[in-house]
């Protein structure tokens, strides 16, 4: 019955385990107390082997259930219920209902940041960041900041809508829940911070870039592009220009590392959404 109730998912992996000791620990106690009456009553001893059988038998028991709620797949009540069609003043009680709002939310950001970001990517970004050819003239050096632009506000805006999102959540919750809020929290700080590290570090990033190309664009007069390699013949200007390069790829590669990071934490935080 706990296995089956954690496949179903009205219970989580922590609840299904303690709930299994316990009622083998307290069944088992119950059943050798009833025979231990019965014995009293024959005028004979329990047996030793009574004893020890169902405590093999318990311990295989809870073996059995570890096994089978490790290996049996988690359907999350949750999100199930967010990707239905239930309507939310159909759900109960409070709290259920606004863990499902939070999800439905949060899933449809998502859903309208891929829609965004498909439609921005009709038309590729070519020339590429840091290539060459994005400093070839002013126009260009413009054009790719601008595109580069679009993509970035596209995360940015996400980002906030997210956080509005959770922030909403918390509040209410706060109301209606504050125990479960406080265990919600605690299982998704890191993952929020680890979010709104990443969200930084792109703000930080965005920065640089467009400090690199705005330099770029008022010494266009000193830069050129001969056999796909970038050529500055004023000596101050390649210093800070290339000075600015390196600070913005740096950053660059930064961004990268907590986006990586960042992914694990969220599937994470998805999969342990409990009741």
């Amino acid at each position: 019955m706990i296995i089956w109730k954690y496949h179903a998912g009205e219970i989580g992996y922590t609840v299904a385990l303690l709930a299994g000791a316990i009622v083998l620990t307290v069944g088992n106690i119950a059943i050798l107390l009833g025979f231990r009456q019965l014995s009293k009553r024959e005028g004979g001893p329990l047996g030793k082997r009574l004893v020890v059988g169902a405590a093999v038998l318990a311990i295989a028991a809870f073996l059995a259930t570890i096994l089978g709620v490790s290996v049996k797949k988690h359907r999350n009540g949750y999100l199930n219920l967010a990707l239905s069609d239930v309507p939310l003043s159909s759900i109960e009680p409070v709290q259920r209902r606004l863990v499902v709002e939070l999800i439905r939310r949060t899933n449809a950001n998502s859903q309208e940041e891929n829609k965004a970001m498909a439609e921005a990517q009709k038309v590729p970004m070519n020339p590429a960041v840091y290539s060459a050819q994005s400093f070839a003239d002013q126009q260009i050096i413009q054009s790719t900041l601008a595109h580069l632009a679009i993509y970035t506000e596209i995360d940015f805006q996400y980002s906030a809508k997210q956080q509005s999102a959770r922030e909403d959540f918390r509040r209410k919750m706060a109301v209606c829940d504050a125990e479960y809020l406080t265990k919600w929290d605690a299982q998704r700080r890191r993952q929020e911070d680890t979010e709104s590290a990443a969200n930084q570090i792109e703000h930080n990033w965005f920065t640089s870039v467009k400090a690199l190309y705005d330099y770029a664009e008022q010494h266009a007069r000193n830069i050129a592009v001969i056999d796909g390699r970038i050529s500055i013949s004023d000596v101050p200007v390649r210093q800070r220009f290339n000075d600015l390069f390196d600070q913005s790829k740096a950053l660059h590669e930064k961004l990268e590392s907590a986006v990586r990071e960042e992914i694990e934490p969220q599937q994470k935080a998805k999969a342990n959404i409990e009741e």
